[in-house]
């Protein structure tokens, strides 16, 4: 079945068409005096795949484009994104199991890999631990946070 929907907010309007929950087109237009931008994505999902295409341009030259796509198999998922822009390209794994993931991307600048856990608990207090790898060295964050 076809469900479209239109939006509009603060000087830009988004109409979003699905069909039947496993494939929709989305585009948009913002402007303002100053700044005008429009974009459309793309996108298909279904039995724990999906992919999406997109574009976006404004009217100050700035163009980009990026494809996607992903698997969700019994907790465990990879993901994989390309995005060319003005500035390069930038590629992008990211594969996770429950709490753990495991991040690779190559861009202009190098490559960056990182390692995280994320829980959070009954209670809502979420805990966090990363790795991170690149040209500038190795770095190790953690986090804790807690809704109030």
């Amino acid at each position: 079945m076809k469900k479209s929907r239109i939006k509009y907010n603060n000087g830009g309007t988004v109409k979003k068409t699905s069909y039947n929950g496993v494939a929709s087109i989305e585009a948009g237009a913002r402007g303002n005096n100053n700044n005008a931008s429009a974009n459309v994505t793309g996108s298909v999902q279904g039995k724990g795949l999906k992919g999406s295409a997109s574009i976006y341009k404004d009217n100050k030259g700035y163009t980009a484009t990026t494809i996607g796509g992903g698997m969700d198999k019994g907790g465990f998922s990879i993901e994989a994104q390309q995005r060319r822009d003005n500035y390069g390209k930038n590629t992008s794994v990211r594969i996770s199991k429950g709490s753990f993931s495991a991040t690779a991307d190559k861009n202009k600048g190098g490559t960056n890999y990182s390692l995280g856990y994320q829980k959070t608990t009954r209670k809502g207090t979420t805990f966090g631990a990363g790795v991170n790898k690149n040209a500038h060295g190795l770095g190790v964050s953690m986090s804790v946070s807690k809704p109030l």
